[in-house]
């Protein structure tokens, strides 16, 4: 194929005759460069201090890709301002620099050095719906592992710093019916707890409008507003416990207030052994709450893992969803429904895992799906009743059903119906990454 593509590339050449050729750099489109941008650009380059590098940022939200320069409007002029983030060539570290027209001439209106090397967050909103919008900049300090956020606005008619604050993890959204966005962070206590915080920009001020406390072993490292059914939002927060493992809380409100689901209706806590973030499994909108333990390790590190994910449903009750057993060494991943009646249990195998079904019932072991990762050369050793599921590297995952010839009564209608929910192999069996 390859030399047939070369054979058409010389025969097109040659019959367009020695005019019609191009070198391999003119063949090659130059890339769009949008002229708005680069009046940007060159207008802050004329105002950043000398020996730095422009930083492109990826974290604003609404943007396509990174950008080094962005027009804001921090003041109620019609004119933007234009921000950006620098980074110095000699120590690395950065800085903040916003630019304004000032009649027909363009001046500095704000500049903030960072004892920073690296930038967490970046938005730029208006948090208090006036038209003007202000900056959130959060970044990991060069000085310790804290990272810091500020708050750059319009103040009495000056673009200065309006808050800040240390924070672990920050999420914001226009969450209530109110003007104001909420701007959630955890950070920790004086008083060595954890808190979770909500913060709205009122009257010109930072105002905590929701608090929740946490002991000092729960780290919040991931804060996530989204669904938790079709019709309610709530807080999803992933914390580090003792550095070790993790859980998840799960905050809903009532009359504007936050108020943890787990506690209030004694749900057993979703706890984890390995820590793993809450997120939307299977792309249906839903977050899914996330308990895993380890089923076995090789040499210390988990190997077979089993998680079960749990939906909030309209009661605001935790309902298991999901189970699945992940092999890291085979790198392969099954998904199937979670039972009420019984326990699915996977083990490890050579090349790969089985997986049984206990009853509870009949106090019995049925197993029913072996799953393995084999050498794609390889495929005609395992012998006939196995469908190829994936093939990535040289590696194709196989998996066949159990015979069930042995099943009969009670315990082959039991066994049916969990299989009927596995009739396609490619849905629920699949790579990790």
């Amino acid at each position: 194929m390859k030399k047939f593509l070369v054979l058409l590339m010389v025969s097109s050449i040659l019959l367009t005759g020695c005019e019609g050729f191009k070198t391999p750099e003119e063949l090659i489109a130059p890339p769009e460069i949008s002229v708005e941008k680069k009046i940007l650009k060159d207008t802050i380059l004329e105002f950043v201090p000398s020996n730095v590098d422009l930083v492109a940022i990826p974290q604003i939200r609404g943007t396509k890709g990174a950008d080094s320069v962005t027009g804001i409007n921090l003041n109620d002029t019609e004119q933007e301002e234009i921000v950006s983030i620098y980074r110095s060539k000699s120590d690395r570290k950065l800085g903040l620099i916003v630019v304004a027209k000032i009649g027909e001439l363009w001046a500095k209106a704000f500049e903030l050095q960072l004892d920073a090397t690296e930038v967490s967050d970046y938005e730029l909103v208006d948090l208090d719906s006036d038209g003007i919008k202000e900056i959130l900049l959060g970044y990991f300090r060069s000085s310790d592992s804290v990272k810091e956020l500020c708050i750059i606005g319009l103040e009495n008619g000056e673009i200065k710093k309006l808050f800040d604050t240390q924070y672990l993890a920050l999420d914001i959204n226009r969450i209530s019916e109110n003007k104001f966005v909420d701007i959630a962070i955890s950070t920790r206590g004086n008083e060595n707890n954890h808190k979770f915080r909500i913060l709205n920009y009122k009257n010109k001020m930072i105002q905590v409008v929701g608090e929740m406390i946490y002991p000092e072993n729960n780290e919040i490292y991931k804060i996530l507003y989204g669904n938790m059914n079709l019709s309610k939002k709530a807080y999803f927060l992933d914390m580090y416990v003792d550095n070790e493992t993790g859980r998840t809380d799960i905050l809903s409100f009532e009359n504007g207030a936050p108020y943890s689901i787990v506690r209030k209706n004694a749900i057993k806590e979703l706890s984890q052994e390995i820590p793993i973030e809450s997120r939307d499994i299977n792309g249906d909108g839903i977050i899914d709450a996330i308990q895993n333990k380890v089923l076995e390790s090789k040499d210390g590190i988990p190997n077979l893992v089993k998680s079960t994910s749990y939906l909030v449903d309209y009661n605001e009750n935790l309902a298991a969803d999901l189970d699945y057993f992940e092999s890291y060494e085979d790198n392969i991943r099954v998904s199937i429904p979670h039972v009420e009646d019984g326990v699915v249990r996977a083990k490890k195998t050579a090349s790969g895992i089985t997986l049984s079904y206990y009853s509870n019932k009949l106090g019995r072991i049925i197993p029913f799906l072996e799953v393995n990762v084999v050498d794609s050369h390889m495929l005609e050793d395992f012998g006939q009743g196995y469908i190829q599921i994936e093939e990535r590297y040289g590696k194709t995952i196989i998996a066949k059903k159990m015979d069930t010839d042995v099943l009969d009564g009670a315990e082959k209608n039991e066994f049916d119906r969990i299989m009927r929910s596995l009739q396609n192999f490619s849905d629920f069996i699949r790579s990790i990454d």
